[in-house]
């Protein structure tokens, strides 16, 4: 026998350190997130009083805008940071990925947004799958933009399913790779949550989220869930 007191204490500091370190990434970048919009909306509330009334509407709309950004940055940093107790049932991944496609083409109805592949169902939580496929689609359609093109493709295998999703924008510049799923990694207006978000969601099934290297530019996301369920 041996007293390994002394070393579970240290293993549980280690764990609490690098807990605090998480808290403190996330509050710093919330505090980035806040600032901005908190900074553009003060902005447009100055101009306010001497703008023409041609003009008024617009900026209320971009205050409208910026407050809408902000509580979806507060939805997201709170999904984060809140522990997720799955509830799994049978989930059909084409057509749970062809329903986010709808939500995500009326919010961006200048991106060309395609689904393809097959129905397969795995054992997860709706919601939390949900989270991880809008994520991937929703930042695909930002870095595509106008006039853009988004596909996503469900292939089923014998013990596992891929959810991949392609965009035609700039693609992942060589010095965000390394940092992609990190929160608030992005300067993109999702809030910089939603990549760091999905890998957590998808990594609670058993699965995980990576960035793949793409002929002719742009970006490819996959989601990988390994295990299936069937209908």
């Amino acid at each position: 026998l041996a007293d390994t007191t002394r070393e579970d204490a240290l293993e549980r500091a280690l764990a609490e350190r690098e807990q605090m370190a998480t808290i403190g990434e996330l509050a710093a970048g919330m505090a980035h997130e806040l600032r901005n919009a908190l900074s553009t909306v003060k902005g447009y509330v100055r101009l306010l009083p001497v703008t023409a009334t041609a003009d008024r509407d617009r900026y209320l709309a971009a205050i409208d805008y910026e407050t809408a950004s902000l509580a979806e940055v507060l939805d997201r940093f709170l999904r984060f940071a809140q522990p997720l107790q799955l509830r799994r049932e049978n989930v059909d991944i084409r057509a749970l990925t062809e329903e986010l496609a709808e939500k995500i083409r009326r919010a961006f109805p200048a991106v060309d947004l395609r689904v393809a592949g097959e129905s397969v169902a795995v054992a997860g939580d709706r919601l939390a799958l949900s989270v991880v496929v809008e994520n991937l689609l929703r930042n695909a359609a930002e870095a595509a933009g106008r006039g853009g093109e988004v596909r996503a493709r469900v292939d089923a295998g014998p013990a596992s399913v891929r959810v991949t999703v392609e965009d035609s924008g700039p693609g992942v510049a060589e010095e965000v790779r390394a940092r992609l799923f990190a929160p608030f990694a992005s300067t993109k207006p999702s809030g910089g949550l939603g990549l760091a978000l999905a890998r957590r969601f998808a990594r609670l099934h058993g699965g995980d989220v990576e960035h793949e290297p793409r002929a002719g530019g742009g970006a490819r996301f996959v989601f990988r869930r390994f295990g299936r369920a069937h209908v």
